[in-house]
């Protein structure tokens, strides 16, 4: 099923802060704006095909940003780098 409207307009939104957030703040003020984003980012890509999100992706810098950071934080995951920082 296509995004809805209103996804669109989430990833269009996501886009223009992504964008302001890498010119002045770069990858970690980016991880950081991430925290209260994580639930709509979830639906978003559940409700969405990778065909989809590549496509956006290729639109709009700003939401590729985002989209390559969770990619990033999910390799670090599998691979066992946060082991060491979160509590056992």
């Amino acid at each position: 099923m296509p995004l809805s409207k209103e996804q669109i307009d989430y990833i269009i939104n996501l886009d223009a802060m992504g964008k302001e957030i890498m010119r002045q703040g770069g990858q970690e003020s980016l991880l950081m704006s991430m925290v209260n984003k994580m639930p709509d980012l979830k639906k978003l890509m559940e409700s969405s095909t990778p065909e989809e999100l590549d496509f956006y992706c290729e639109r709009y810098d700003g939401f590729y940003h985002y989209m390559k950071m969770l990619e990033m934080l999910a390799q670090g995951c599998a691979d066992g780098i946060f082991n060491d920082v979160l509590p056992k």
